[in-house]
């Protein structure tokens, strides 16, 4: 084989002003699809990701076939090959890819299945607003562990700003910029 082989990307985080800026548009009555489409498809693609590590599933980045890693206890030099291509990736490869890329989700595996289950269903504005807001008030109740798998910043800092967003939500009233 010629050249490097290329290696499996995940999808980003969503940035936490993204979610901020749909709640507050939608506060005010504005429904902006594009936003939402935007929020909710970062989010769609990073649950997927974050399931897919969490149960040692790679997809090919030549054909897209997902397939099995072991990489949780096996040798680093443990190597799983794609049944469709025969790319390969060694357990250990695979495991410095997602390091520090917070893509182990167990401790919220129900909420992220049910949104990746429904969001594709999702038809109209209010469908996908309400499936959106079900997972951020998981990530938001489930606490730092969770935020960390599909929100950009520091933990700490996006709880606050989930709060935030709660208390608006709760008293009904919109903080203005």
């Amino acid at each position: 084989m010629g050249g490097p082989q290329p290696l499996p990307r995940f999808a980003p985080k969503v940035p936490a002003g993204w979610i901020v800026q749909l709640y507050r548009r939608d506060a005010l009555g504005i429904q902006d699809w594009e936003l939402l489409d935007k929020v909710g498809a970062r989010l769609y693609a990073r649950c997927l990701e974050v399931l897919a590590v969490s149960d040692s599933l790679v997809r090919c980045p030549q054909c897209g076939t997902e397939f099995e890693v072991p990489w949780i206890g096996q040798p680093a030099d443990r190597v799983a090959s794609c049944p469709s291509c025969n790319w390969s990736i060694s357990a250990g490869v695979y495991h410095a890819r997602f390091e520090h890329q917070d893509l182990l989700g167990g401790n919220a595996r129900g909420a992220f299945t049910t949104f990746v289950e429904g969001y594709p269903r999702a038809r109209s504005y209010a469908e996908r607003m309400l499936i959106v807001d079900r997972l951020v008030h998981a990530v938001h109740v489930s606490g730092n562990t969770v935020v960390r798998n599909l929100i950009e910043g520091h933990p700490r800092h996006v709880l606050a700003i989930l709060d935030g967003l709660a208390a608006v939500d709760a008293s009904n009233t919109h903080v203005g910029p």
